[in-house]
Order: C-alpha cells, then sequence, then structure tokens
C-alpha cells in the first residue's frame, strides 16, 4: 500500500528508488506532485516525507470529508511535507503553515517559492499565548523533527522565537472555519489546546494530532487530552499510526 500511495500521489516516483536503490539524486531530491506541487526533501528529513506521503498518515483515516471552504491550519510543519501534500490533495482549500525552526523553515520558505500562490508559511510557534517564547532543541547546521516551545525543555542553545495562540492565529489570519487543524509540536499541542477560547475550538470541524504526552495521567497526557476535547463537543479516537483524531 505504501508503493502504491507513493505512486499514486507523485509523478516522477522512480526518483525515489533511484535514490534508494542507486544513491541518486542528490541532496535535496525534489520530487513533483500529480498535480505538479514540488517539493525538495533534504535526505536528513525523507522518514517524516514516506510517512505523509506513502502513509498518508494524517488523512487516511479522516472522520470526515474536508468541508468545502475551510481552511488547513500545519501547526510544526517542519519542511512542509505534509503542507505540500494537503496542497496537492485539497486544492480548494487554502493551507496555512507555522514552522518555529530557522533551518526547517529555510526550507518550507523554499518549497513555498517553488509553489506560488498555493499555500502561506510563517516562522513562528503556536502557542498557549501570543508573544516571544523560546525555541529549544534546534540546530543551525541541521534539520530537525524535536524543536520545542515546552517549558523545562530549554537549554543554552535555546532561542527566542515569535508565537501565535490559536485564536490570535483564527482572527489574524482570517480562518472562520478549520477544515482541519494538524499538530505536531512536541507538547505545545496541550497548551494549545487549553488556553484557546471555546469560540476558535467551535471552528475547528477535525485534528490531527503527534501526542508528547507527559506521564499517563494528568492534562498532559493522552486521557488528559480526550477528556478535555470530549467536554467540548469532539469525539476521538486512536490511529494505528498512533496519532490522536478529534472531531465534530
Amino acid at each position: 500500500m505504501r508503493y502504491f500511495n507513493l505512486i499514486k500521489n507523485i509523478a516522477n516516483w522512480p526518483a525515489y528508488f533511484q535514490y534508494r536503490l542507486l544513491g541518486l539524486g542528490g541532496d535535496p531530491l525534489t520530487f513533483v506532485t500529480r498535480n505538479g506541487i514540488k517539493i525538495e526533501v533534504p535526505v536528513r528529513i525523507m522518514h517524516d516525507f514516506k510517512a505523509v506521503f506513502f502513509g498518508e498518515c494524517y488523512t487516511s483515516e479522516m472522520p470526515k470529508p474536508l468541508p468545502p471552504n475551510s481552511d488547513i491550519v500545519d501547526v510544526g510543519a517542519n519542511i512542509g511535507s505534509f503542507t505540500f501534500f494537503a496542497a496537492a490533495r485539497f486544492p480548494a482549500s487554502r493551507v496555512l503553515s507555522f514552522e518555529p525552526d530557522p533551518t526547517n523553515f529555510r526550507q518550507l520558505l523554499r518549497n513555498a517559492t517553488l509553489n506560488p500562490g498555493r499555500v502561506q508559511v510563517m516562522r513562528m510557534a503556536v502557542a498557549g499565548a501570543s508573544g516571544e517564547v523560546m525555541l529549544s532543541g534546534g540546530d543551525a547546521e541541521s534539520y530537525t523533527t524535536h524543536a520545542s516551545i515546552v517549558s523545562g525543555k530549554q537549554t543554552a542553545a535555546s532561542a527566542p522565537v515569535e508565537a501565535i495562540s490559536l485564536a490570535d492565529l483564527f482572527t489574524n489570519y482570517g480562518v472562520e472555519r478549520c477544515g482541519l487543524l494538524k499538530l505536531d509540536c512536541e507538547g505545545a499541542e496541550f497548551p494549545i489546546l487549553y488556553a484557546a477560547p471555546d469560540w476558535a475550538l467551535r471552528r475547528v470541524e477535525q485534528m490531527v494530532m503527534e501526542l508528547h504526552p507527559a506521564g499517563l495521567d494528568g492534562p498532559n497526557s493522552r486521557r488528559g487530552i480526550e477528556t478535555f476535547l470530549n467536554g467540548k463537543g469532539f469525539k476521538t479516537r486512536a490511529s494505528r499510526d498512533g496519532l490522536l483524531w478529534a472531531w465534530r
């Protein structure tokens, strides 16, 4: 199924096998979707690209169809694997993409320039409150999937970045109906959702998140966030990939 999805989603799919079997193609590799969206993928981030385009991890178990005239918000976009998958799969939707790490964002912006007008990318974190937060775990010389704004993970190498709350994001970018909210933000998913006012949560039709829980119980656990979301009118379930889905 994974290779079937590769061929279904990527027009120049032989480029992957040339890289995988022969070491050809350089770094980054350039892939083109069936409807012409280009994405440059550094080899260091290939596993994330494969999860999105081969495994369709963020869409294969969507509880409901994407509502028409709704926005897609990608929080923790990295280099844009899901951002550009969503732009290709749902061409009628606007995709808003947020990534705070400077190295990741440079490649995200590069991918956006390859596809003018298809997505909006912002170098900022999404957090419980707008303002300045400290980002840790990034590396100016390499791509990362572990940068975090969560308090307690700060190091001497932490750096300040701009942050925006979910409510301010919806207000500032005119999101009236979020058809899909994707969260992969190294623990920040908890304060993002807990701090969101009810009116903002009501604008979210469905969300999918990679959880980074702190223990089995308490607010920053799977049980805690599911209890919270259920209380706000969402149904929840885990996907085969271990992601958490919530929908109205």
